[in-house]
């Protein structure tokens, strides 16, 4: 898709990034909302 290296490194960098965003944010929310997180258990 992208044919230039640096583009195709940061795109990959930018993709690692929004997803270990969203796993933090999943954690934070359980750690947070305990109670639910129990129920759901």
């Amino acid at each position: 898709m992208f044919t230039n290296p640096a583009v195709q490194n940061l795109a990959l960098l930018a993709a690692r990034v929004m997803l270990s965003v969203m796993y933090v944010i999943a954690g934070y929310n359980k750690i947070g909302g305990f109670a639910g997180t129990q129920k759901y258990m």
